[in-house]
């Protein structure tokens, strides 16, 4: 098995050669000050009701329960939403799928008003943060050419896991499938 590589941020990103990855990303302006408020007294909550050190079932519920709260303002639709004008969800596809079996294999994507899911799999040439800062950079630089803007189109750290096992990937690609029903504007 390869060697993982964990890189922490504000969240912690696990790294490895040749293994599926399931990332989320979202535009900067998704997640307003009443929401990030609401997710921290959240978090504040748990820790409490759970003191640190945590088992790794405390752990589980824990990671379990912040990306779905996340995942919940987002799919509220707070923000500018440019990504469901087509011709926006249409850049953010062209980076996605400008260097697939190049650089890595896409297996589904679905594109959001206000975010991103993507399943991908590394095949070793570029880890996970390089292909989310091509695809970030093409996306943030035309899109913003095209709605007029300038400055931060993206938040600064997206979400990823590993894929653990077969069961995990049926369960994102199921997951993915539900996005692209409840309001994806371009997937694959």
């Amino acid at each position: 098995m390869n060697d993982i590589e964990i890189k922490r941020r504000n969240l912690p990103h696990w790294h490895r050669e040749k293994c599926l990855q399931f990332v989320t990303f979202h535009l900067a302006d998704s997640l307003p000050a009443s929401a990030r408020q609401d997710l921290s007294a959240l978090k504040a909550t748990f820790i409490k009701a759970n003191p640190l050190p945590w088992s790794d079932e405390t752990s589980t519920r824990f990671n379990r329960l912040f990306p779905l709260a996340v995942n919940n303002f987002l799919d509220a639709g707070y923000g500018s939403c440019c990504l469901k004008r087509h011709d926006c969800a249409l850049i953010m596809s062209r980076a996605i799928e400008y260097f697939d079996k190049k650089h890595y294999l896409i297996h589904r994507y679905v594109v959001m008003p206000n975010h991103v899911h993507v399943l991908v799999e590394l095949t070793g040439s570029w880890n996970l943060s390089q292909i989310c800062k091509s695809w970030k950079n093409y996306s943030a630089v035309n899109i913003n050419r095209l709605i007029g803007s300038s400055g931060q189109l993206w938040h600064h750290e997206s979400w990823d896991r590993m894929i653990r096992n077969e069961r995990h990937y049926d369960n994102v690609v199921e997951y993915i499938e539900k996005n692209i029903s409840s309001g994806g504007v371009i997937w694959k």
